[in-house]
C-alpha cells in the first residue's frame, strides 16, 4: 500500500466522520449488527422455529402489526391479546346433580375499533358427555348468551376433546338473534363481533368492562379429569413484538 493510497483512505474516513450523513450511516449500521448479535444471542432457537408452525400462528397471525404502531393514535386499534385459565376467576358449584366449572375474565374494552374475530378455544376431559355454555355481561348490564353446545360423546372412560369456536359459528350466530330486538340501531346477529361491542341506542362501540364467562356442566357421576382453555378475543388487532399479552384480540 503506498503512501497516496493511505492518505486517501484517511481523507475518505476524515470526511465521512465530518459528515451528518456519513456519521448516521455508521451509526444504522452499528445498530443493525448489535440487533442481529442480540437475536442469536437472547432470543431462544425454539421461538425461531416457530416461525415456519402454522398451529402457533394460528393464535399469532404474522400480519397483525406490533403494537407499538398504536402509540399516538389514541387506542384506536384492538390489541392482539390472550386471555388463558391463569388470568381467570375461576369458581365450582353443584346443583341437582350437575357440577358447574367456571372461568371468568374481566376486559378493560376502550379501544375505538371492534375485534375483527372472537374465538374460545377449549381442550376437555372427561368421562360424560358435558355441555360447554359461553356467556358476556356487557358494559351496560346486558346479558348475552353467545354459545351451549353439548360436547361429543366421549369415546373411552376419559375422552380428551378440542372445540375451537368463532364468531363464524353457527351457534353463536343463532343464540344473538333474540338479542337483536334489544338495539335501536341496525345490528347484524351474523356479525357477533360487531354486535356485542356495539352500543344498543347508536351504532358505535360500547366502552367498558365487559365479563366473559366459560362454563361447563358436568352431570352427576362425571370425574372430572381435567380442563384448559384460552378466552381469545381477535380484533383488527395488533400483535406485541415477541410475545403479546396473553389475551387475544385479532
Amino acid at each position: 500500500m503506498t503512501a497516496s493510497e493511505l492518505l486517501s483512505r484517511r481523507e475518505v474516513t476524515s470526511k465521512l466522520f465530518r459528515s451528518k450523513w456519513g456519521v448516521a450511516g455508521i451509526a444504522i449500521l452499528l445498530a443493525l449488527i448489535s440487533v442481529s448479535i442480540y437475536a442469536l444471542v437472547a432470543i431462544p432457537l425454539e421461538s425461531n422455529k416457530e416461525w415456519s408452525n402454522p398451529t402457533y400462528w394460528q393464535d399469532y397471525p404474522k400480519s397483525v402489526a406490533p403494537a407499538w404502531t398504536n402509540l399516538g393514535s389514541g387506542d384506536r386499534f384492538v390489541e392482539h391479546t390472550i386471555l388463558t385459565s391463569a388470568n381467570a376467576i375461576t369458581s365450582e358449584s353443584i346443583s341437582q346433580g350437575t357440577k358447574a366449572v367456571t372461568y371468568s375474565w374481566k376486559i378493560d374494552y376502550h379501544y375505538e375499533s371492534y375485534p375483527s374475530n372472537i374465538i374460545l378455544d377449549t381442550t376437555v376431559t372427561y368421562s360424560k358427555q358435558p355441555i360447554l355454555q359461553l356467556d358476556i355481561v356487557r358494559p351496560d348490564g346486558k346479558d348475552f348468551k353467545l354459545y351451549y353446545s353439548t360436547l361429543p360423546s366421549p369415546q373411552s372412560s376419559s375422552s380428551t376433546f378440542s372445540r375451537r369456536v368463532t364468531s363464524d359459528d353457527a351457534i353463536m350466530q343463532a343464540s344473538l338473534k333474540s338479542h337483536v330486538g334489544e338495539f335501536m340501531c341496525s345490528v347484524d346477529a351474523a356479525k357477533p363481533r360487531i354486535m356485542i361491542f356495539s352500543d344498543t341506542q347508536e351504532c358505535r362501540v360500547l366502552k367498558g368492562i365487559y365479563t366473559v364467562t366459560e362454563t361447563l356442566n358436568l352431570f352427576s357421576g362425571d370425574k372430572y379429569l381435567g380442563l384448559w382453555e384460552q378466552m381469545i378475543l381477535v380484533a383488527t388487532s395488533l400483535l406485541e413484538f415477541y410475545g403479546a399479552l396473553r389475551w387475544h384480540f385479532l
